[in-house]
């Protein structure tokens, strides 16, 4: 399968779920509040932010009460998510991260909220970011990491594709950023059972985070209950998100 039909894909995927995402997407808000607590927390004054992956503009609202001063836009990939975010009249496009409509050296800041693993080639999106971001311009960004949803993959033997701390750090270095700083979270998300885990995925569009399973319904219920009698906690089973929190300076 091609790279644009894989794209094409992932952009119908998501623009479905865009209606549910508000909703449903608490985990990303969690995550969002804490990667902005690290952007507010250093002493930076802005004058033009990029939101990559605006989804439908949670991080934009926050960073409009916050940078009030500052011209802001966002993109996404997804027509659906745009179509939300600008509802809200917030200056958003739909775009792809590996070729962003922007001139050179166009913003002081960037930041991204749990969108780079999704990316189809992270060398391209990053020299893009850096071709973008002003000299001593600023980039904040989490992905995920490579243990999330390693129940899951225990459940049906499946491959990991996303990255770690040093792949991830390495790709920067390549694309010529400076001062990188990596931190790592883990998070537990609870769930009834595997069938639950699933649909909620599905609801935000976070289903092709790991690669699609087309098995017959006795291999979904031999995987729920490798699920239930390995990975239970209290009555609930559990999944594991670890975020990888970047910041850095081009």
């Amino acid at each position: 399968m091609s790279t644009l039909i894989k794209k094409n894909s992932l952009r119908d995927i998501f623009s479905k779920a865009a209606i549910n995402y508000e909703i449903q997407a608490r985990f990303q808000k969690k995550v969002c509040i804490k990667l902005w607590e690290n952007i507010i927390s250093d002493d930076i004054y802005p004058k033009t932010i990029l939101d990559i992956g605006t989804g439908t503009g949670f991080f934009m609202q926050k960073l409009s009460k916050h940078f009030h001063n500052s011209q802001i836009v966002g993109f996404d990939f997804a027509f659906g998510m745009t179509k939300l975010a600008r509802e809200k009249k917030l200056d958003v496009l739909q775009a792809d991260a590996e070729f962003l409509p922007f001139k050179d050296e166009s913003f002081d800041l960037i930041v991204s909220n749990l969108v780079f693993h999704w990316v189809y080639n992270l060398d391209n999106a990053l020299n893009e970011v850096c071709r973008v971001l002003k000299e001593k311009g600023r980039f904040y960004f989490n992905l995920s990491g490579n243990q999330t949803l390693k129940e899951m993959r225990f459940c049906f033997e499946k491959n990991n594709s996303l990255k770690n701390e040093k792949e991830i750090k390495a790709v920067l270095e390549r694309n010529n950023f400076k001062e990188i700083k990596i931190n790592t979270l883990i998070f537990k998300e609870y769930f009834k059972d595997l069938f639950s885990l699933v649909g909620w995925l599905k609801s935000i569009g976070a289903n092709r985070l790991t690669k699609p399973i087309f098995m017959g319904r006795e291999t979904w219920q031999r995987a729920n209950d490798i699920y239930l009698n390995n990975f239970k906690d209290n009555g609930m089973v559990f999944a594991t998100f670890e975020v990888i929190e970047v910041s850095a300076r081009k």
